[in-house]
């Protein structure tokens, strides 16, 4: 099953959002985003890790799990190494799976497909908690890119829209997303991984420089002991090293 959240804390709020925000932390945005931008003519698919922070959710990791539509065998092996890597490296019970993050193949299409509510389903009966869903809005990557430093902090915030799940009614209900910065006043290191290392996705050029995204089902592909290691979709080595610098 997937790790639930400590019984005090499921007692006291089975929604985690409450009537609060999503708060998304920069590791958790930068790996988001450039799992978009890694594969911008598939559909993404991940798992969303958090904790409870002053009655708000508060999204601490992203773990990515496909550039397709997700297929039972996935999903279910995903959840499984993501709950025992939750095991492994977490020195309590409060940081668990508490969501899902999606976006679409098309530039204007927003709206999660059904797989992605039986996801948010399987979560709820599993973590016993209402989930929470991110949807990329595909459109405002353009923006954001073009932007000026100053103006992409507000761009930044509308790039991911926040959705709670009601499993009993079946339907979502949109909730706020706030983004932690690094720096007050400036995107820091979160954007400029996308101003600098994203365009290496969208260029055809093998020297442009990118910021290496992996997900499960990269972590899959054939290869050997150093592919594995590479592929590594729970940690994404590249990604935190690069935010630590």
């Amino acid at each position: 099953s997937i790790a639930r959240l400590d019984s005090e804390t499921m007692k006291k709020d089975k929604n985690p959002t409450g009537d609060g925000a999503v708060i998304v932390t920069p590791l958790a945005y930068t790996k988001i985003t450039l799992h978009a931008v890694a594969n911008p003519c598939q559909p993404i698919h991940g798992i969303l890790v958090g904790n409870q922070c002053e009655g708000n959710l508060r999204i601490v990791d992203a773990l990515p799990v496909c550039h397709s539509h997700p297929t039972r065998t996935i999903l279910n092996m995903a959840f499984r190494l993501a709950e025992s890597h939750l095991l492994r490296t977490t020195s309590t019970n409060t940081t668990t799976i508490v969501g899902w993050y999606t976006a679409t193949e098309r530039l204007d299409d927003t709206k999660a497909s059904p797989a992605v509510f039986r996801i948010l389903s399987t979560i709820h009966s599993t973590v016993g908690i209402e989930p929470v869903l991110l949807c990329i809005q595909n459109s405002k990557f353009t923006n954001l890119m073009e932007e000026e430093e100053d103006e992409q902090k507000d761009t930044a915030s509308t790039l991911l829209q926040g959705y709670s799940w009601d499993a009993q009614n079946k339907r979502t209900t949109s909730i706020p997303v706030v983004l932690v910065q690094q720096s007050s006043g400036s995107p820091g290191k979160t954007l400029a991984a996308l101003r600098t290392h994203c365009s290496g996705f969208l260029s055809s050029s093998r020297t442009t420089s990118r910021l290496p995204i992996y997900d499960f089902e990269n972590h899959l592909e054939e290869g050997g002991s150093s592919h594995i290691q590479e592929t590594d979709w729970l940690v994404n080595r590249a990604v935190v090293d690069f935010l630590m610098s």
